[in-house]
């Protein structure tokens, strides 16, 4: 009966034995974390990761490009700098549009330290903008203070080669007239600053001779073009006090001045008038323009001068050895009085001393605003 029970209950279950579920893993822990997060977990940390190392490699590539970047900024600086100090360099790239530019650019910058290394290791290159750059350059430097060594600047090769390729360049036509008055200008500034002699070097005084006859020929054949090249010219025989060799050369820049005197600025009419005054008691009876420069003087006067040019002018007729003409100083009085209360300190001093030389001296009237420019005078202060 007890079996008869056991298979009853059986077949109550449709003869099929129950299937019971698989057990249950517990869940696997690292940490008291449960496997399942931690997954997920690392799953973000890679991601970030990944995003790091991205950002990462952007800064490696900008710093490369960065350190590119100066390298080539060096390299560029480098090869300025050999420019001026290596003549193999210079020889190697001379085919090189540039180099015309960096050879200018290395002459602007130069110093009084390193203006004749420049000039020793690329004289072979120089073009005649070259050699009137470094003239201009080396006299600039003198003139402000600037200690270019040796004392005597012919003692130097590499100065002492600029001449002799200046003296070349003049000799064969190289120079255009703004160059031959530019250069006559700077050694005349040299030579009156004591750093050329002209009367006991030969080799200076053979350059002279050479730049002198090269512009005599230009002015000769009316092809300085303007008035600058007439007033350099008149202001570098003034500068060294030593006039024209010849007559025709006073005569020829008597014509030129007489033809540019009209297009004249007025501060170059003061450095002309100047230029003639210190070369007055030198020069031969009629040749100097006088007539032409006051009828320029009278012009400008009445329209167009600024207190500077006021002053530059009253200063350059005091280093004459003659007085204005009447209507010349009219003119300057009445300029003086429009343009007395703008006068900075430097115009009034050269003002005050002028005039009181011109009225001492050659018995001119002081103008009528002479009295406040002194009284002006009087109050400043030294600096």
């Amino acid at each position: 009966a007890g079996g008869d029970g056991r298979g009853s209950e059986a077949d109550d279950g449709g003869g099929t034995t129950p299937i019971e579920p698989p057990p249950v893993t517990p869940a696997r822990t690292y940490g008291g974390v449960k496997t399942a997060d931690l997954t997920g977990e690392v799953a973000r940390l890679k991601e970030q990761v990944r995003q790091l190392e991205g950002e990462r490699k952007a800064l490696l590539a900008g710093a490369e490009a960065m350190r590119w970047a100066a390298a080539e900024d060096d390299k560029r600086s480098r090869k300025r700098e050999k420019v001026a100090v290596n003549p193999i360099f210079i020889k190697t790239i001379f085919t090189d549009p540039l180099h015309d530019l960096n050879l200018h650019k290395a002459i602007v910058a130069a110093n009084a330290n390193n203006i004749l290394t420049i000039v020793g290791n690329s004289l072979n290159y120089f073009s005649t903008a070259h050699v009137t750059k470094v003239f201009g350059r080396v006299a600039q430097l003198v003139r402000g203070g600037h200690l270019v060594s040796p004392p005597d600047l012919m003692m130097d090769d590499a100065f002492k080669g600029l001449m002799s390729r200046a003296t070349v360049f003049a000799r064969d036509g190289g120079f255009d007239a703004q160059a031959l008055s530019s250069n006559m200008l700077c050694v005349a500034k040299l030579s009156a600053g004591g750093r050329l002699d002209m009367v006991k070097d030969e080799a200076v005084a053979r350059t002279w001779a050479v730049l002198e006859m090269a512009m005599m020929k230009i002015v000769r054949e009316k092809h300085a073009k303007n008035d600058l090249e007439i007033a350099q010219l008149a202001w570098a025989y003034g500068r060294l006090e030593r006039p024209p060799a010849s007559s025709e050369m006073w005569e020829a820049m008597a014509r030129a001045v007489a033809v540019e005197v009209k297009t004249m600025k007025p501060q170059v009419l003061a450095d002309t008038l100047m230029a003639y005054g210190k070369m007055e008691a030198r020069a031969p009876v009629g040749v100097l323009p006088w007539r032409p420069l006051e009828f320029r003087v009278e012009d400008i006067a009445r329209r167009q001068m600024s207190p500077a040019n006021v002053a530059n002018t009253v200063l350059a007729y005091s280093w004459m050895e003659r007085a204005p003409s009447t209507m010349a100083w009219d003119q300057l009085n009445r300029a003086l009085m429009r343009v007395a209360m703008d006068m900075k300190a430097q115009d009034i001093a050269r003002c005050v001393w002028g005039c009181a030389t011109l009225a001492t001296l050659r018995g001119l009237q002081m103008p009528d605003s002479y009295a406040d420019m002194w009284r002006r005078a009087c109050g400043m202060e030294a600096s």
